[in-house]
């Protein structure tokens, strides 16, 4: 029987990430691209492997989630809102062309910011109608529609009004996109975030294949909430993958 087709994208979320555990952020991201594999491989389903994933993420103490989580001023754990910071679309075709791409994108950040903004949506609609790699688009949303200021409240223009109050240095997100381009035989893998730092995983749910991980950096110099960092990797699904 063919294993499944499957990928595992993972993140701990933007921040400011310590120097010291970097080796235990990427090995922790490692862990849950594992088990979300073997849950694709064992015959779990696309939300089987997520839940398995996110558990193990969930469990760290490394994590600002779960058993990690940072406590609000009452000492209570606060959940975001359902669904706010992620944003999914399937593939359409037109006659036999596909006019867009498959796409999948989860954010990070300040919850009310990413609901004002709705930036998982709005990077989503940017980089399914790419042509070649969604790399500019991602970016460019990213910047136009969550650091950007309008020129004047209530302007109607493409930069955001909805963080108009919002200092620059408290613009922080973050956001992994996946993409599925056409029959689902090629892939691209992005990530964007304008803090300090970002922590990814990822990996192709086959029996071959290994984890990856990688801690992604604002170049230097550059302020936090100011300037977004885009990097991603392309993936080309093998015939035994399908």
């Amino acid at each position: 029987m063919p294993e499944m087709a499957g990928f595992i994208g993972v993140h701990l979320g933007a921040g400011n990430y310590s120097e010291s555990e970097e080796r235990n952020y990427k090995k922790l991201c490692r862990s849950a691209c594992r088990k979300g594999s073997a849950t694709l491989l064992s015959g779990g389903s696309a939300l089987d492997a997520a839940v398995a994933a996110t558990m193990i993420l969930e469990s760290s103490a490394l994590t600002n989630a779960g058993f990690g989580s940072n406590l609000n001023i009452d000492g209570n754990v606060e959940a975001p809102i359902f669904g706010a910071g992620c944003w999914a679309e399937d593939a359409r075709k037109m006659g036999n062309k596909y006019i867009m791409d498959s796409i999948a994108v989860s954010t990070t950040g300040c919850g009310e910011y990413l609901v004002r903004t709705s930036l998982a949506r709005e990077l989503a609609s940017s980089c399914h109608l790419s042509d070649g790699s969604a790399t500019v688009p991602l970016h460019t949303a990213f910047t136009e529609k969550y650091l950007k200021r309008a020129k004047r409240k209530f302007q109607h223009n493409k930069h955001s009004q909805f963080l108009e109050d919002v200092e620059v240095s408290g613009r922080l997100g973050g956001a992994i996109v996946l993409r599925a381009i056409g029959p689902t035989d090629y892939l691209e893998f992005l990530w964007a975030h304008s803090t300090k730092s970002m922590c990814i995983g990822y990996m192709l749910a086959n029996s071959e294949s290994k984890p990856k991980s990688h801690i992604s950096q604002l170049p230097k110099g550059s302020m936090i909430g100011s300037k977004v960092t885009v990097e991603g990797i392309s993936l080309e699904i093998s015939p035994k993958d399908c």
